[in-house]
């Protein structure tokens, strides 16, 4: 009996914790291949799964992959955290968007620009590839390759890094 309820218990945790929120993606219009479960979405695109917000212009998505490839004035929010950019991969599977091409991010009163992004959703951090700019107030610190851990609140660079601290 005691087996028999540990093995309950553990397939219930199992079920819980691999189960995701509902992926719903809302566009103007959709083109969807049946035999591959491929599709594509164009204008005003909002997909939402849980707390995580993005709007892009155009949008596809690969089930087999489970990513969805974005396009477009894109703009994504979870939790604190706000990613802007022109191309976006967020994979369901690990929790990761991955955006390049203008991008930019708001954190609390931070205003971070960089060449790449990978945010690890699951885990609270960022790390910014390539030239890196966090603007705070009228402070600026300027590095490359910036990792920031958003549950420990510290930001780090193990390269060469430049402080402007204004006395405004």
């Amino acid at each position: 009996m005691n087996k028999l309820l540990i093995l309950i218990i553990v397939c219930f945790s199992f079920v819980i914790a691999t189960t995701k929120p509902n992926l719903d993606i809302q566009a103007e219009s959709f083109e969807v291949n049946l035999s591959t479960n491929y599709f594509e979405v164009k204008n005003d695109i909002v997909i939402t799964q849980g707390d995580l917000v993005i709007n892009a212009d155009m949008a596809t998505y690969n089930e087999s992959k489970q990513k969805i490839y974005l396009f477009g004035n894109i703009e994504t929010k979870y939790e604190s955290v706000s990613v802007y950019c022109q191309t976006m991969i967020y994979d369901r599977d690990k929790g990761i968007i991955t955006a390049t091409d203008k991008v930019s991010s708001a954190y609390q009163d931070y205003d971070i620009h960089g060449d790449k992004l990978i945010y690890y959703l699951n885990d609270g951090k960022m790390q910014f590839y390539g030239a890196t700019t966090i603007n705070q107030s009228n402070n600026v610190l300027e590095s490359k390759d910036v990792y920031i851990d958003l549950i420990q609140n510290k930001i780090y660079s193990d390269n060469q890094t430049r402080f402007r601290i204004s006395n405004e």
